[in-house]
């Protein structure tokens, strides 16, 4: 399968195509990331942990991406990265300065799942979250889309369907709210299978 069957598979929902799809991008640019952060953050914000939000970010907008070959995809997670880089060095500066709790929007929607952990736990992590995305209904996945992957306002967004900024609001809390119910489920069962396979 070339780069733009996986791409088409990824689009459709096929958990390995989306992991072939980031795992050719991960060293790469699990290094540029690790460059870009200050030494002061090394302890506190690890590559990983703004490569899960790149990811996440990828994945809501994959449909966004005008397939110009393999190059081009590594360079579109490259720049959606230094955004989420810049993002995270001014959240945690703004924390040191007292100005309140640092987060990145993305993490905090879909869990942190293994942050610091191996390549292939961050990737069974994106493939987790892009299925239950998939597994949501088109209106709640388009809003997280459009807030989350796009950065609009609730305003923006009501612009763009038709609705008031409260109801978007309010649609989007619920969406959130679906979502963390799905993760939670789903790392709930994962735990349950895991005390319940027989010791060897």
């Amino acid at each position: 399968m070339d780069f733009s069957q996986r791409l088409v598979a990824a689009r459709d929902g096929d958990d390995e195509a989306l992991r072939a799809l980031f795992l050719g991008a991960y060293p790469a640019l699990r290094a540029e990331v690790a460059r870009s952060l200050p030494i002061d953050l090394e302890r506190v914000v690890a590559p990983e942990d703004i490569l899960q939000e790149v990811f996440l970010e990828a994945t809501l907008r994959l449909k966004d991406f005008d397939d110009r070959g393999e190059a081009a995809f590594h360079g579109w997670l490259r720049t959606i990265a230094t955004h989420r880089t810049i993002n995270a060095v001014a959240a945690q500066h703004t924390l040191k300065r007292g100005g309140g709790a640092a987060h990145l929007p993305l993490l905090d929607v879909a869990g942190r799942g293994p942050g610091g952990g191996s390549l292939a736990a961050l990737a069974d992590h994106q493939s987790l979250v892009m299925r239950l995305l998939h597994s949501m209904k088109t209106g709640p996945r388009e809003l997280l889309r459009l807030r989350f992957a796009h950065g609009l306002s609730p305003a923006q967004i009501a612009t763009t369907i038709g609705k008031t900024p409260e109801a978007v609001g309010m649609a989007t809390l619920r969406a959130l709210e679906t979502l963390r119910d799905k993760l939670r489920s789903s790392d709930r069962g994962a735990r349950e299978d895991g005390n319940s396979a027989p010791n060897r």
